[in-house]
């Protein structure tokens, strides 16, 4: 019998590892955090949204300063808990002066600038920038932004909406404009990304799915969920096929994924309103713990070792 040898540096192998590594972590983050007092269906702590911002400011826009100059894992492991403790302290501070469905608006439209500018304007024009003024300078202009576009549009159903077409486009590498000038690629992928976000509104809408439901929610981080396994494994299987196919292959896989997952959460297990949305939000902060914020130490072991 052939000996079949599992070599968890590569794909697929590697991206499973630590996808389920997240969830499992995540299961017990859930599980011991509410004997702590900490109620994440309550909308006064949203702070897995809260981390979206500050997890992926620290490792996009501050690229895990104060602790770059430390070793992995370490460095990342630091960066990761800090990013915890400014997502806690940075949405108590919203309520200060909001209510948590405007401060989850707010944190929204922020957002919307930060990986906008992170993935498709490539942190122009402070790219060249050294830390600490990089992370100062992008962050403050993300944040400006957000506050700008929340007191002219204020709190909106579809607030959140554009993630699942921003990180979907992210899956094309800046195709078909891969050699254009950052200030070129970013503008053109933000003006794809609003018209993504309308489109994705009318599919939900017509699905009887709107995202201000808890239905629409869920399905929303359903398919965040499936999305998930594509950025773990990389792209794998379709790696080494050809922009645009790569890109709509790997869309196409994670909407068969969802579908696949939809009946199995609602019919099989019957999960409660919002509990997907909660539990993929907390996945996705420890999977970019783990994974992202400790590269090279064991994600990136493959190209390293």
């Amino acid at each position: 019998m052939r000996n079949i040898v599992i070599d968890w540096k590569k794909q697929p192998c590697k991206g499973l590892m630590f996808y389920f590594a997240a969830i499992v972590l995540a299961g017990i983050w859930l599980s011991v955090m509410p004997a702590l007092g900490a109620d994440y269906y309550d909308a006064g702590m949203n702070w897995g949204f809260s981390w979206f911002f500050f997890g992926f400011a620290i490792l996009g826009y501050w690229e895990t300063w104060p602790f770059s100059g430390m070793k992995q894992p370490l460095r990342g492991l630091f960066a990761g808990v800090m990013s915890w403790i400014a997502a806690v302290v940075g949405w108590k501070a919203l309520l200060i002066w909001l209510k948590p469905n405007n401060a989850l608006a707010v944190l929204s439209y922020t957002q919307f600038f930060l990986f906008t500018t992170a993935w498709f304007y490539h942190n122009w024009p402070a790219k060249n920038l050294r830390q600490p003024l990089k992370g100062i300078v992008m962050s403050f202009f993300a944040i400006v932004f957000g506050f700008s576009v929340y007191k002219i549009i204020g709190s909106i159903d579809q607030m959140y909406i554009f993630y699942l077409p921003q990180w979907f486009f992210s899956f094309f590498a800046d195709w078909p404009i891969s050699s254009a000038k950052p200030v070129v690629k970013g503008t053109f992928w933000a003006a794809l990304i609003l018209a993504g976000s309308w489109v994705t509104d009318l599919i939900f809408n017509a699905l009887d799915k709107p995202i201000a439901s808890a239905g629409g929610a869920d399905l929303f981080a359903l398919v965040f969920a499936a999305m998930l396994l594509a950025f773990a494994l990389e792209s794998w299987p379709f790696k080494k096929v050809k922009q645009p196919l790569q890109g709509l292959f790997v869309i196409g896989n994670t909407l068969l994924l969802t579908a696949v997952l939809y009946p199995i959460c609602y019919f099989v297990f019957q999960v409660a309103d919002y509990f997907i949305m909660v539990w993929t939000i907390t996945v996705w902060c420890f999977f970019a713990i783990i994974a992202w914020f400790t590269e090279p130490w064991l994600y990136d072991a493959e190209k390293n070792g």
